[in-house]
């Protein structure tokens, strides 16, 4: 599911009419308790109004981040990294084959950046990023490839992210901080007679905040390949960036720490629904069973009648262990020789575990299988939860940078080198909005001689 500052802004005003009709009902009663409500209430308008303030900020600035001539159309498509730093070198090497017009080639390209260029100089919100007029100097600012160029590198980046594929909450096209309304419980209804009024309770109310993360990657290219390689080197730069983004950002949105510039990892979110799944002190074999277990405890907690995507995280050893499951032994049998559950399987293929279970399995190795629970060290974690209550923000800004001057923290030089160095940076935030809407079981062991 994605999610843009429209989006947002729809959501945003029928919870205000949610709680301007709420806030009249308790006008209606002159009770001590309706009059606390409402001055909570009339708090979280104010903060409401604040929040739309700033969503109605953003929309403006997203609408304006376009580049001129190019916004909205099918021609960002044709840019090509390879073509763009190959004129950079022939501009840093005017003498290299005979090349009298570096940019010969790739002027879609440069018309691009000088466009980008412009309207950054033109809004006033960043340096100059072309070059300077009177040296070849790009560690003065190098060049940026505008974000309407580069986004194609973000959708490498997170197409086959796991935790996409669970039905997290997407959102688009921020540039601030955004503050996100949300109401933290829900009013209690009851059964009435006739003429009888219901008892009084209040929804809760709150507000949450995505800020802006920035993750970066960082990768050189001789200026040989570039030369010999004749456009052959975009796909490789362009799979590095990806590769590297999106282990990063995956990271970071399942065991991000809140700390250290990283975001706050759905492994961490406080208050979630109470898990009943018990592995053992030294942890334990994650069973089909444990499995039944956790989507009851979200049953119980009446989250699972929630609109959403429910779904398993897991660590593959742990979603391998559970397709290897044998069943219970009986009177006569060899030990360690029960039938597997899935015996029909014999390819273990994961949708048959899926039809088993009822809801979509989803692993990758960033959950840990190194956690220490009593004397194992071989334990990792399994989340059960409505996946579109987990919610991921990217920024606007996206930029990938590109100069033959630049040196880096190690003392390497791009220019003494020979070589282009690439940077790409992307801010982006993730957020348990409804932290109850999920479960984690603990001790789930993940060697086999451990089952």
């Amino acid at each position: 599911m994605e999610f843009t500052l429209e989006t947002l802004k729809a959501e945003s005003a029928t919870l205000q009419a949610n709680i301007e009709s709420r806030v009249k009902e308790l006008l209606l009663s002159s009770s001590a308790e309706s009059k606390k409500q409402i001055e909570s209430l009339q708090g979280d308008l104010t903060q409401l109004k604040t929040a739309q303030e700033n969503m109605e900020k953003q929309s403006r600035q997203a609408r304006a981040a376009g580049i001129p001539g190019y916004s909205d159309t099918e021609e960002h498509k044709k840019f090509s990294i390879t073509s763009f730093v190959s004129a950079l070198y022939r501009e840093a090497n005017p003498h290299a084959d005979g090349h009298r017009n570096p940019w010969k080639g790739s002027e879609f390209e440069q018309e691009a950046c000088e466009a980008y260029s412009k309207r950054l100089n033109e809004e006033r919100i960043g340096s100059i990023v072309t070059r300077g007029n009177e040296a070849n100097d790009g560690s003065a600012g190098g060049y940026l490839i505008p974000p309407d160029q580069t986004n194609e590198i973000i959708e490498l980046a997170i197409a086959n992210m796991p935790i996409m594929k669970m039905g997290t909450t997407i959102i688009r096209g921020l540039v601030g901080d955004l503050p996100v309304p949300n109401m933290q419980s829900r009013p209690t209804s009851y059964w009435v007679g006739e003429t009888e009024a219901p008892t009084e309770s209040s929804a809760g109310y709150g507000m949450k905040y995505l800020r802006p993360r920035k993750l970066g990657a960082f990768t050189k290219q001789s200026n040989r390949l570039i030369y010999q390689s004749r456009g052959v080197s975009d796909g490789i730069i362009k799979q590095l960036l990806a590769e590297s983004i999106a282990l990063k950002l995956e990271e970071g949105l399942i065991i991000g720490t809140g700390t250290d510039k990283q975001p706050l990892g759905i492994q961490l979110a406080t208050t979630m629904t109470t898990s009943s799944v018990s592995l053992g002190a030294s942890g334990g074999r994650f069973r089909i069973d444990d499995a039944g277990k956790m989507i009851s405890d979200l049953d119980d907690a009446n989250e699972l009648a929630m609109p959403g995507t429910f779904g398993f995280l897991m660590n593959p050893r742990v979603k391998n262990g559970m397709k290897r499951e044998r069943s219970a032994q009986y009177s006569g049998q060899a030990a360690n020789q029960g039938l597997p559950v899935l015996w029909m399987n014999p390819l273990l293929n994961d949708k048959v575990l899926e039809d088993l279970i009822g809801y979509k399995i989803g692993s990758t190795s960033i959950v840990p299988k190194t956690n220490t629970v009593g004397e194992s060290t071989s334990c990792s974690k399994v989340i059960f939860g409505n996946w579109t209550k987990f919610w991921v923000s990217f920024w606007r800004d996206f930029v990938i940078k590109v100069s033959d001057q630049a040196a880096d923290g190690s003392g390497g030089s791009a220019f003494l080198q020979d070589q282009m160095f690439i940077v790409a940076f992307q801010e982006v935030d993730c957020l348990a909005m409804r932290p109850s809407a999920f479960t984690m079981a603990t001790g789930a062991e993940t060697t086999e001689a451990s089952w």
